[in-house]
């Protein structure tokens, strides 16, 4: 993005990330239950840990869309923490 560097997997974490904040707020979505959370998030971490590993190849779509599911796991969790910050599975999951 012209002179300035963003991380490809940035570019699809955190605008699907606000966009799901914004309906989680709007009343658009329920607060998300942990396993839900998890199950949005793990993937990702999965594939980001085979990729830094070398387990899986680097690839730019790949690394797009599991930012993606990412983002919406991410968007659900601080949505989540927004109710309640004192919840305490937001501050687990988010630590892990």
């Amino acid at each position: 993005m012209g002179r300035v560097s963003v991380c490809r997997r940035c570019t699809a974490v955190w605008p699907i990330s606000f966009s799901v904040i914004a309906c989680g707020l709007g009343g658009l979505l329920p607060v998300a239950g942990s396993l839900e959370i998890c199950l949005w998030l793990l993937p990702a971490l999965v594939e980001y840990c085979a990729v830094a590993l070398k387990r899986l190849p680097y690839r730019p779509l790949q690394t797009w869309a599991f930012g993606a599911l990412m983002g919406v796991g991410s968007g659900r969790l601080l949505h989540r923490y927004l109710v309640d910050p004192s919840d305490s599975a937001t501050w687990v999951i988010g630590g892990a």
